[in-house]
């Protein structure tokens, strides 16, 4: 098998028995936790037991040894099943995220800088650090301007 990626910036919201038994993940962007859940894929071994489940306790006997048998058999093949459906969900998962040359994370389409090849931690947008570093200028002007005149007002009133 290929090298699995995504390593941790993903949650696993499989459901291993039962009738709603399948596979689905959840990623999310390393630098804004925005996240991209993949389709639900049904696994079919564990709804089939499942079902049997169902009819065991209305019937019991021998169809509960063969809901019983059928439960062994699905858990035995979920391991395999998953590992299978988590290659498929990371494939989907490419198209939503990049990773970043420098630091290794997994970013969404916003949180990158396609022609840099570098998420915006690594890479940021000079335009918007400008205007940050610009706002933050004249917020600090308004400060000291607004404690210099408190000052003086001050001194008035001595």
């Amino acid at each position: 098998m290929d090298e699995i990626q995504f390593g941790k910036n993903y949650t696993d919201l499989c459901v291993q028995s039962g009738v709603g038994a399948g596979f689905q993940f959840e990623f999310f962007c390393e630098r804004c936790n925005d996240t991209w859940r993949s389709p639900f894929e049904t696994y079919r071994s564990a709804r089939a037991s499942g079902w049997l489940g169902k009819a065991a306790g209305l019937f019991s006997g021998v169809l509960g040894d063969i809901s019983n048998a059928a439960d062994s058999m699905a858990e035995a093949g979920f391991g395999t099943a998953k590992d299978q459906a988590l290659a498929k969900a990371i494939n989907a998962a490419k198209i939503h995220f990049h990773r970043c040359a420098r630091c290794s994370h997994f970013v969404c389409e916003r949180c990158y800088d396609k022609p840099k090849g570098l998420c915006r931690d690594c890479a940021p947008d000079t335009e918007v650090e400008i205007e940050a570093a610009r706002t933050q200028a004249e917020a600090q002007a308004a400060a000291e301007t607004a404690t210099m005149e408190g000052t003086s007002r001050g001194k008035k009133r001595m």
